[in-house]
């Protein structure tokens, strides 16, 4: 997973950004952000608890909302405090996987859907895959 971590850093060219210096931070609110092994890890590494961060009233672990947004959102900047180390499916965002459809797509809700071609999309989507099997293989089948 190192290495996927490495690739993700390297070549994945979706950020947070709407301009040079504005987030738009709208995917952090209310978000249902599901956490691997390795980005708990990596956020702990950070210095935070896991019950700072970690909600774990599913059967997945996922991020904490306080007052309905991302634990890890500025609100004032709107950007994310612990962006370098943010987890696989925000680095992911604005792909998602449709489970109905059993298909990786554009969130609709992304001020940024547009700048998306589809074949990043179709590029990127295996990532999006891969991430759906890190999370059933260590939470289980439910991801």
């Amino acid at each position: 997973m190192k290495d996927y971590y490495r690739l993700l850093n390297e070549h994945l060219p979706i950020d947070c950004k709407i301009s040079d210096n504005e987030y738009c931070g709208k995917c952090c609110f209310k978000t249902e952000m599901l956490l691997t092994r390795l980005d708990i890890s990596r956020i702990k590494s950070l210095g935070y608890r896991e019950d700072y961060f970690i909600d774990r009233g599913g059967e997945i672990p996922k991020l904490k909302n306080v007052n309905g947004k991302c634990v890890f959102l500025d609100e004032e900047t709107k950007a994310c405090k612990i962006y370098p180390y943010r987890p696989l499916g925000c680095r992911l965002y604005p792909l998602i996987y449709n489970v109905k459809e059993d298909k990786v797509e554009v969130d609709p809700l992304c001020p940024k859907r547009s700048s998306i071609s589809k074949s990043k999309v179709k590029e990127y989507g295996r990532f999006v895959r891969e991430l759906v099997v890190i999370l059933m293989s260590e939470w289980g089948s439910k991801a």
